[in-house]
């Protein structure tokens, strides 16, 4: 925070909203890619070089998921070893695999591989982005910051079907490759202080603070506070699974996990994969 008393200024809480929207690239993409079957889909079924079938465009939509599926486990050690910043500049490259394998090819299953290696990549970096922009916030912003990833995976798909309804599904996929050129930016922002804490790295978690915060500004108590919770949770015994029969943290399974199931089971996926679909069909039975 500032020496001074009062208001946080305006330069520290633009930078804070700035390094979280370049964090929050791998939403985007994410948002990007979950739109990407509905405008692609049709696409897809009129081009006869690539000659697939309707189960075939099925199992090309459902890429993504199935890849996420692979990518959560993938990002978890990621973000734990290498970093959160560290993670989505890693997985970076593997956009331009993953789109190129896409889009350079007319076999149904190649592009089935091609967009499980992209659900991969999509959810490593919005896990690793989601988790970044939350530990490099000020408490008084953690909330509006930590909700950017949230908003950039909503435009994500906006942008994907604005684009979809005038391109077909190679340029669609193509339009993709600027994600990894975006994720470059996060070479010049600093990684996450709480992790660097977490690895015994204090001078560099001072450093990346005061980028974070302004070379003027006192960090001391924001660093010693963040010390003094990475010790606290260092000191925790380890977890084992029968402790989710605690009621600790049983209760609150109970509640969200029927909350989740429910969010995933609802039509959201359905509806963002196949709108367009739907309203062909829709359209084909008006006529």
């Amino acid at each position: 925070m500032s020496k001074s008393s009062g208001p946080m200024e305006f330069k520290n809480v633009f930078w804070q909203f700035f390094v979280a929207a370049c964090a929050s690239v791998g939403s985007f993409a994410l948002g990007y890619d979950d739109g990407w079957g509905s405008p692609a889909g049709p696409s897809i079924r009129d081009d006869l070089s690539v000659n697939a079938t309707a189960t075939d465009l099925d199992w090309i939509v459902s890429g993504i998921p199935i890849g996420s599926t692979i990518g959560a486990v993938l990002a978890f050690v990621s973000t734990n070893y290498v970093g959160r910043r560290g993670t989505m500049l890693l997985i970076s490259p593997f956009y331009i695999l993953a789109h190129l394998l896409t889009v350079l090819t007319t076999s149904p299953t190649q592009i089935f591989i091609g967009r499980i290696l992209t659900g991969m990549v999509d959810i490593s970096t919005t896990m690793a982005s989601q988790i970044y922009t939350s530990e490099i916030a000020t408490p008084e912003l953690r909330g509006a910051v930590s909700s950017l990833p949230s908003v950039a995976l909503a435009l994500g798909i906006l942008v994907c079907y604005v684009i979809g309804a005038f391109v077909d599904w190679r340029v669609l996929t193509l339009c993709q490759l600027a994600f990894p050129i975006a994720y470059l930016s996060m070479w010049f922002h600093p990684e996450s202080p709480v992790w660097l804490l977490k690895k015994g790295r204090v001078d560099d978690a001072q450093k990346a603070l005061k980028r974070l915060r302004g070379q003027d500004t006192d960090i001391s108590e924001e660093l010693f506070r963040i010390k003094e919770n990475c010790d606290r949770e260092a000191a925790k015994p380890k977890f084992h699974i029968r402790e989710i029969l605690v009621p600790l943290f049983f209760h609150p399974v109970l509640l969200l996990v029927p909350l989740v199931f429910l969010q995933m089971f609802c039509g959201y996926g359905a509806v963002v994969y196949n709108s367009v679909t739907f309203k062909f069909y829709c359209c084909f039975n008006e006529c």
